[in-house]
Parts: C-alpha cells; sequence; structure tokens
C-alpha cells in the first residue's frame, strides 16, 4: 500500500469492506477470505500468489 501510496480506507472501499475490518484483517484479529485476496490482487493488478507473497513482482 505504501509503494503505491493508498491509503486503507482508499484499499477498503476499493475492495468492498470498511476501514475497520481491513484494518483487522491487515493486524491478524480477522482472516482475509479468497475474496478478499482476488479483489485486492484486482486493484493493484497483481496476482493472488504476489498479494499471498508466493512469487516475486516481475520487474518490466
Amino acid at each position: 500500500m505504501r509503494a503505491n501510496h493508498v491509503t486503507q480506507r482508499e484499499l477498503a472501499d476499493s475492495v468492498g469492506m470498511s476501514e475497520q475490518a481491513l484494518s483487522n484483517k491487515l493486524r491478524g484479529l480477522k482472516n482475509f477470505t479468497l475474496r478478499d485476496v482476488s479483489r485486492i490482487a484486482d486493484f493493484f493488478d497483481v496476482s493472488t500468489d504476489f498479494v499471498l507473497g508466493r512469487e516475486p513482482l516481475e520487474v518490466l
């Protein structure tokens, strides 16, 4: 989020959840759903594997 200059509020609004729900998930108090991961990947235009930390970001 920092690298893309995106706030929690902007991301939460874009993926369809409250800012508080996103905050709880980022802090590990709640789990991300597959839908959350998919929407976050779409928002940042990366793969779900990248969101999950399973593959490095390719620099073109």
